[in-house]
């Protein structure tokens, strides 16, 4: 009995935390380790700003040691620290215990391993730098809530009537105006300087020119001295002490000496509060448009990657050897894969979607052809995130064609959102489109009356209808007419304007394709197309001729151009680009791939579209004239048109480069991408994404009815933004994106009006799919 009475009265002797006996989780041996005394530190040091970053420096060592919580060095170091060792905590379970006064102290711990020069605060450990149980603390802790308390009243005036954050703080802390005293304007510059030599140790300055064992050497190898700013303080010091005698009353009473009381408010007003406001607000207002922090912030953070649930992975994949490498991979892209072989066999190859590779044309058009490939639904639409990436000549990828194809101008395509001229012309196209509402469906109905004769009457003397070559004359003709308000072949343009288009779009995207020709060897295929840029005169006479007719038909639209602050000829040139690349280049390849895969669809499809769109077109009444209305009271049919627009949308490649470093997130994992990286999405692969779309790769035309199927839009991805999305001034998706789906449905209801079911041959093009109507059975029931 004596002895057990013995042993338990020992047991306080050994100092044991009974939170280590009530723990019900397996207490492990912290991991990590300090390196060898001086240049473990340093090497730390060097992760921490130059060689890994703030985040991956952290991020790395959670991944290597599979654990929030390690052993590490954290700057500034030798000669500057003592002691730099550290246990790190980086998660919200573990990271409380610093708030515990129970378990941790607080003395001079402030600024981390060690402590700036107390001549920054006359001399005094002011209350920043005290534990809870030294006696000065609690008694200043208490002379700040009453001082802050006393304004109460006076902080929301304050603050609207003053938005900077120095005026403002000590007019509400010492009701004086500072450049009624010594102080006069300087006060922001002071403290800012006061400020960084205090916490210059850690900190980057982030110039491109000063070499790192330079900036290392400067400001983490001895304390930076205190007489650059001894006079400017003591403006501050003279001008506080003056204002704040009631306070310094108040501090006397609770047994602070005058000057020691006036150096903590100086440190409170300065560093805890101008201080707190300097990094917080721009963050805040910042935040706002998701970038993480201003140049202000010492480490510049993006805070998503802390935000990111996912694991942290580098991106997979190599560059290869420069030149080589990228044509190696042109070869594999266009002839020894195949573009979606070539991505398919990487995403098995790196068991990612997020992969890095080169993409053509490479040498010697592009001059750097290295990129992040994006393969999923959930990385993709980073490319529609304008506080991210940077849409600036990037429309055709890593190369741009020659302005000469375009009058000299960068056309609003080439635009970043950001330069002024992109909101100008987009707001431009949006009023054009909005002014044609009225003559959509009038037009787009004549154009395919046409359309279907030329097609009935092919099939009947050839037995079969190039319906490409037929719909591309029908897009021009439509185009021109609804734009310009001119039938084209009443112009000098007459029959030719679809051929010149053709050609002028072949010239200037030839370095993506291939002409599948099968005598050409590849070779001579790819020094011809993806080794030079192709030049402009082959096509400039008929582009001067399209130029012409569409400036002398667009007099109010060039009014209204000169009136946003363009000029004619630059707007001219882009009405060019919007209605020859755009739009007509837009429906040359979707028009054909929508004829495609409906006659994939089969008869039994055919029927069910005729049935729901004769239904609803013959119950109005016997007006069999389309309207909006009717379109969409038919829900197959949008659906079906959704469907192809995700199978196979007509524009397959997205790019953008980042505009700072951040964290992109996937379905499984995270991956971080720097600055000035470029960017690129395939799409037809991120709208089959089998963790969205059920059975992705079958043409389902019934996928977006419902609600299910209204939740799905969100994913269709065509137009340069989600289907959910409306294009604006701030975005760069197509304008005319609620134009294409119109039309796509329109010349559904009128095949189906027309037709019961037809037959086709399918073949490839350089863009696009290869139509042939080889049958068409005229409506049963009409």
């Amino acid at each position: 009995m004596s002895s057990h009475t013995n042993h338990i009265l020992q047991l306080p002797v050994l100092s044991i935390n009974p939170s280590a006996l009530l723990s019900k989780l397996p207490i492990q041996k912290i991991p990590g380790d300090y390196g060898i005394p001086f240049f473990g530190p340093i090497k730390d040091r060097y992760d921490y700003f130059y060689n890994q970053g703030i985040n991956e420096f952290f991020r790395s060592r959670i991944a290597k040691y599979k654990s929030t919580v390690f052993r590490v060095n954290m700057p500034p170091g030798p000669f500057l620290a003592s002691n730099p060792k550290v246990i790190v905590l980086l998660d919200a379970a573990t990271f409380p215990v610093l708030f515990d006064m129970d378990k941790v102290e607080k003395k001079n711990v402030l600024g981390g391993t060690y402590m700036p020069s107390t001549s920054f605060t006359g001399g005094y450990r002011v209350c920043a730098f005290l534990d809870q149980s030294e006696p000065n603390h609690g008694k200043l802790k208490r002379l700040f809530l009453s001082t802050l308390a006393s304004t109460h009243d006076k902080f929301i005036p304050e603050f609207h009537s003053d938005n900077m954050s120095f005026d403002f703080l000590f007019k509400l802390l010492f009701n004086k105006n500072p450049e009624k005293t010594k102080i006069g304007t300087n006060g922001l510059t002071i403290l800012k300087k006061w400020f960084f030599l205090q916490l210059a140790p850690i900190m980057t300055l982030g110039i491109p020119m000063l070499p790192n064992f330079i900036e290392d050497l400067l400001l983490r190898t001895f304390p930076l001295p205190f007489f650059p700013i001894k006079s400017g303080y003591k403006k501050i010091y003279d001008s506080v002490y003056e204002a704040s005698t009631p306070i310094l009353d108040e501090a006397e009473k609770l047994g602070i000496k005058r000057d020691e009381a006036c150096h903590n408010l100086i440190f409170m007003f300065g560093f805890n509060a101008f201080g707190g406001m300097k990094a917080f607000f721009p963050t805040l207002i910042n935040f706002q448009s998701s970038v993480a922090m201003t140049s202000s912030s010492p480490h510049n953070i993006d805070p998503s990657p802390l935000l990111s649930k996912l694991p942290i992975q580098k991106i997979p994949g190599e560059y290869g050897i420069k030149f080589f490498g990228p044509i190696k991979d042109r070869y594999d892209y266009f002839y020894n894969q195949g573009e979606n072989e070539f991505f398919r066999s990487r995403v098995a190859k790196y068991k990612s979607t997020v992969f890095r590779a080169n993409m053509p044309p490479g040498p010697l058009i592009a001059s750097n052809p290295n990129v992040v490939v994006l393969l999923d639904a959930a990385t993709f639409p980073v490319l529609f995130d304008m506080d991210k990436v940077e849409k600036k000549n990037i429309l055709d990828g890593t190369y741009m064609p020659s302005t000469s194809f375009t009058g000299g101008y960068r056309v609003c395509a080439f635009l970043d959102p950001s330069e002024p001229n992109h909101g100008k012309l987009k707001r431009l196209f949006l009023s054009i489109l909005a002014s044609t509402h009225d003559k959509i469906i009038p037009k787009f109905q004549n154009e395919m009356n046409i359309l279907f004769t030329n097609i009935e009457e092919e099939v009947t003397s050839k037995g079969k209808a190039d319906f490409n070559a037929i719909s591309d004359n029908m897009s021009f003709d439509f185009v021109f007419k609804l734009f310009f308000n001119k039938n084209p072949s009443e112009t000098i343009i007459g029959t030719n304007g679809s051929k010149i288009f053709t050609e002028w779009i072949f010239l200037q995207l030839a370095p993506l394709m291939s002409l599948g020709l099968p005598k050409l060897p590849n070779f001579i295929e790819d020094l011809l197309l993806h080794t030079f840029k192709l030049p402009f005169f082959p096509v400039k006479s008929g582009y001067k001729t399209i130029y012409d007719v569409v400036y002398e038909a667009s007099t109010p639209i060039l009014d209204e151009a000169e009136k946003l602050g363009i000029k004619r000829d630059e707007a001219c040139h882009n009405l060019v680009f919007v209605a020859g690349f755009n739009a007509f280049g837009g429906m040359k390849t979707l028009f054909p791939t929508l004829i495609k895969w409906v006659s994939l669809g089969g008869e039994t499809l055919h029927k069910t579209l005729a049935k729901e769109i004769r239904s609803i077109v013959h119950s109005e009444d016997g007006n069999q004239e389309l309207t909006i209305s009717m379109l969409e009271k038919m829900a197959l049919t949008k659906s079906v048109v959704y469907e192809v627009l995700r199978i196979e949308p007509p524009v397959p490649y997205q790019y953008g480069k980042a505009k700072k470093d951040f964290i992109i997130n996937g379905h499984d994992a995270a991956f971080e991408v720097k600055k000035g990286e470029m960017l690129f999405g395939y799409q037809p692969f991120a709208t089959k994404d089998p963790k969205v779309f059920e059975n992705p790769e079958e043409f389902i035309p019934e996928r977006f009815l419902g609600d299910s199927g209204e939740k799905l839009l969100k994913y269709v991805l065509w137009s340069n933004e989600r289907e959910t999305e409306e294009p604006s001034e701030i975005n760069k998706q197509c304008p005319g994106k609620n134009l294409v789906v119109l039309m796509c449905r329109l010349l559904l209801t009128g095949f189906f009006l027309r037709y019961d079911t037809f037959t086709v041959e399918i073949g490839k093009l350089p863009l696009g799919s290869s139509v042939k109507i080889t049958s068409v059975t005229k409506a049963t029931n009409n």
